[in-house]
């Protein structure tokens, strides 16, 4: 686990708000024009179940990038975190009164939760196959919003 540099962290950013139309607010919703390869739920299951899922989908060695547009984030091979002997991984999935970014770094998948709309997006065809059913059994009667 590493933190995010601020290049890094600025470029992750830049490429977030234009890959999705993300605009911040506190009363505009919803905050990001959602791709087409996802789901956003109204409520979303426990942070572990979900940086599981994250792990599940990413390649040997390859780093997971958390952050949001306020502060620097970190970044983390999620295979060598919070295991036994392992650091924590202390980044938020669901939103903490700020926006959580949870992504590779070329944002093919990832989440996205939005602390005010209290929604959590998720993308990528890989990583919705490993944890559509698992947020459609929490948010029972939630209807998904597909992208």
């Amino acid at each position: 686990m590493r933190p995010v540099g601020e290049v890094e962290y600025a470029d992750l950013l830049d490429r977030f708000r234009r890959k999705f139309t993300f605009r911040p607010s506190t009363h505009t919703f919803p905050a990001l024009a959602e791709p087409e390869d996802s789901v956003t739920w109204a409520e979303h299951l426990d942070a572990a179940a979900e940086i599981q899922a994250i792990a599940a989908c990413t390649a040997p060695g390859e780093l997971i990038f958390s952050a949001d547009p306020y502060h620097l984030g970190s970044a983390a091979d999620l295979r060598r975190v919070d295991g036994p002997g392992q650091p924590r991984w202390h980044e938020p999935v669901a939103g903490d009164g700020d926006y959580a970014i949870n992504t590779t770094f070329d944002l093919r998948f990832g989440t996205f939760a939005h602390p005010w709309e209290d929604s959590l997006c998720v993308w990528g065809a890989d990583l919705l196959q490993e944890t559509q059913g698992a947020l459609d059994a929490c948010c029972r009667g939630c209807a998904p919003e597909t992208g």
